[in-house]
């Protein structure tokens, strides 16, 4: 399912899409030379990126895009010369989903191979009760290299939900100037619109410029559409998506929908 909506987060007008769907359906992958809003996936743009991998993007125990010249390519939070102890978001082979930080892939369960899938993000911290002063400290290190955690610009999140086992893949970005990369949400306000959402655990994925998803919505009394926004026309080099080709379903949110 999706939703599209509007709503004040902690005062600060905002458009939000969401896509929704069980974690059985989750996978990270390579966007090869598209970008999300190019692609025929369904989801939102992934982990962090230079002209290489900064983050964590396994599929299956391996690399989503392994490169011959730097052999932790996706397997590390960081460049080759710089650590990045992050938030990522993984599931095991034996489903367990969770959210621990990390600079190395491997060091989630000790090994690669029992890693079904994992993402590097910062920390949304959702099990714990924090003011925004307080989770933007607690963030602090984790956010080093990817800009300020009071900035306002445009988001891309990732939830989960235990009890429905669903992965909630969001965007919000400036209700009134929705492709501006430098108008947006603060890391709190985007741990906020998640907390509402009803997930417990997640973090942020690469947002500012690259900040996008895509999906296809079948509407009740017409023919099937393609929903997509992005800020920039950045190729983001990973994806967050779900592996389905059926269309998804428009559900009503709490707040203002668009």
């Amino acid at each position: 399912m999706f939703q599209h909506f509007k709503r004040t987060v902690n005062g600060t007008s905002t458009e939000v899409y969401t896509l929704v769907m069980h974690v059985d359906n989750f996978k990270v992958g390579s966007l090869g030379s598209n970008s999300v809003y190019t692609s025929s996936l369904q989801g939102v743009n992934g982990t962090f990126y230079g002209s290489t991998m900064l983050g964590i993007a396994v599929q299956n125990g391996a690399a989503v895009r392994p490169s011959s010249s730097w052999n932790l390519a996706c397997l590390k939070n960081g460049s080759s010369t710089v650590d990045r102890n992050r938030g990522t978001m993984y599931r095991t082979t034996g489903g367990t989903v969770a959210v621990k930080k990390t600079v190395l892939a491997q060091n989630l369960t000790g090994a690669l191979s029992s890693l079904r899938w994992a993402i590097g993000g910062i920390s949304l911290l959702l099990d714990q009760t924090l003011t925004s002063a307080s989770y933007n400290s607690a963030i602090a290190s984790e956010a080093e290299g990817v800009g300020g955690v009071s900035d306002k610009r445009p988001r891309t999140l990732m939830g989960y939900i235990p009890s429905s086992q669903e992965i909630v893949l969001a965007i919000a970005v400036d209700a009134a100037d929705p492709g501006n990369p430098n108008k947006g949400i603060t890391m709190f306000d985007g741990r906020t619109i998640m907390k509402d959402l009803g997930c417990t655990m997640g973090i942020h994925l690469d947002g500012g410029s690259s900040t996008s998803i895509r999906l296809r919505h079948q509407p009740q009394d017409g023919a099937e559409q393609v929903v997509r926004h992005r800020v920039t026309t950045n190729a983001q080099l990973v994806a967050a998506y779900f592996d389905t080709t059926w269309p998804q379903q428009r559900f009503p949110s709490p707040w203002t929908d668009l």
